[in-house]
């Protein structure tokens, strides 16, 4: 039996606009995943606190909408740093 689940993992540095970060981020993916309709989406999220975390997830969440997908987008902020895309970010202002 073949699986035709997908996986991709991505980094966006910095854009202190969390609605530009969000979606170069659903871009990046949305290559990665080639086609393929995610269902998941767990963000992790550094430099973007309050309503800009809100931002974020709002802005995934309606991307992935407009696009027919039905996702569940999770995501967190942090301020001590985030892995993604086979990177870490720690130092840098804004990451997701």
């Amino acid at each position: 039996m073949s699986s035709s689940a997908a996986s991709a993992s991505s980094m966006v540095r910095g854009h202190s606009d969390p609605e530009k970060a969000a979606l170069e981020l659903a871009n990046s993916l949305e290559k990665s995943l080639r086609g393929r309709p995610p269902t998941f989406i767990l963000w992790f999220a550094k430099g973007y606190g309050g309503q800009k975390t809100e931002i974020l997830g709002s802005t995934l969440a309606e991307y992935n909408a407009r696009r027919g997908y039905s996702a569940v987008v999770v995501g967190s902020s942090s301020e001590g740093g985030v892995i993604g895309g086979g990177e870490e970010a720690q130092e840098e202002q804004h990451a997701l």
